[in-house]
């Protein structure tokens, strides 16, 4: 996650919906502008407010990728 705006091409667009502290680390609950909802897990050092905008980055180093009619099927 990094603050709205400062990602590269590849980021998803997001604002915080919830915040919960637990401990040693922050949950937070973000919505896409495409309307999908992430629960994200984070250190206490990054602390975003509800209603911030954000730029989530997906680390695509061992990311698999699946047709849909695939993941489908080994779902079965």
């Amino acid at each position: 996650m990094l603050p709205a705006g400062s990602s590269p091409e590849n980021a998803l667009r997001a604002t915080v919906e919830e915040v919960l502290y637990l401990g040693e680390r922050v949950e937070y609950r973000v919505r896409t502008i495409s309307d999908r909802s992430f629960l994200i897990s984070s250190s206490r050092h990054e602390r975003y407010d509800l209603g911030a905008e954000l730029d989530l980055v997906i680390d695509t180093n061992g990311v698999i990728l699946w047709p849909q009619k695939a993941a489908a099927a080994t779902a079965a």
